[in-house]
């Protein structure tokens, strides 16, 4: 026998798996914002996928221009930073080579990087933050489930 108070609790349980179960079928994607020179840019994912890569979802790059020389702020979430995460960095150098780093974070790590072109004269031309997923491609490396990305590049991209 439920008392008032526990019909009460069943009924709000009730309420909360109903709106639980609404939410489940979209659920609201964790964003990521970048800041240089005084802006700000928060972006969704580029790319989306649940863990076994039966549903996936894709977005757009986001655009932020950085400086020659200037660093760039990326702050995350506790949804992606309690997971293990990768950043990946791409510069042009002075003589225009394009180089791409990366560095990896365990869970709960950081919350927040400064990037650093490696050169005072290098332009930072992109950042990207992955999630790995358990699997990797032929060569051993993580294939990522979800990739949150930012151009930084003020140079125009030319129509081809």
């Amino acid at each position: 026998m439920l008392t008032r108070n526990g019909r009460l609790v069943a009924a709000g349980l009730g309420v909360l798996a109903v709106v639980a179960a609404g939410c489940s079928s979209d659920p609201h994607l964790p964003e990521i914002t970048f800041f240089a020179d005084g802006d700000t840019v928060a972006t969704g994912p580029t790319t989306y996928c649940s863990l076994d890569f039966t549903e996936c979802r894709t977005g757009s790059t986001a655009e932020l221009p950085v400086r020659v020389g200037s660093p760039l702020q990326v702050s995350l979430p506790t949804d992606i930073g309690d997971a293990p995460w990768r950043l990946l960095t791409t510069y042009r150098t002075p003589a225009g080579a394009d180089e791409i780093t990366q560095q990896y974070f365990r869970p709960g790590e950081r919350l927040a990087v400064t990037v650093t072109p490696p050169d005072p004269s290098a332009q930072l031309t992109g950042v990207e933050v992955q999630l790995p997923s358990g699997a990797t491609d032929a060569d051993g490396n993580p294939i990522a489930r979800a990739t949150w990305s930012v151009r930084t590049d003020p140079t125009p991209v030319s129509a081809s």
